[in-house]
């Protein structure tokens, strides 16, 4: 079987819940990198775990707490938690969907589109 690797960000949260998030990997008996620290890096080389569980996990540990999980090489290997298609308003700011530029841009086999100017 091959290793299925995964990048994991999640947004600010208190060094207890980043423990907790290290000790949920830990207890799955996989390769991980945690040197950032809001992301880590997972190599299972069994297959034990999925983009999903990992995402259920981080809901469960962190709750409210925006993340994103990846699985490298996955033409679906996506998942997260935060705003979703509706707008709405946090301490005076508009929030939109944070998945919109994923679903546009994150697409296994086609090139991303810029959201740079062109220049001059």
């Amino acid at each position: 079987m091959n290793t299925r690797q995964f990048v994991v960000l999640i947004d600010t949260c208190d060094a207890e819940t980043r423990d907790a998030i290290t000790d949920y990997f830990v207890s799955l008996q996989v390769d991980w990198w945690h040197r950032l620290a809001y992301a880590w890096l997972i190599a299972d080389s069994e297959g034990k775990v999925t983009v999903r569980q990992i995402t259920d996990k981080l809901a469960e540990l962190a709750p409210g707490v925006h993340h994103l999980s990846f699985e490298i090489g996955s033409l679906n290997g996506w998942a997260g938690c935060g705003p979703g298609d509706e707008e709405r308003e946090e301490r005076g700011a508009r929030r939109r969907n944070m998945f919109n530029w994923l679903r546009t841009n994150f697409v296994p086999g086609q090139p991303a589109r810029s959201q740079e100017k062109p220049a001059d």
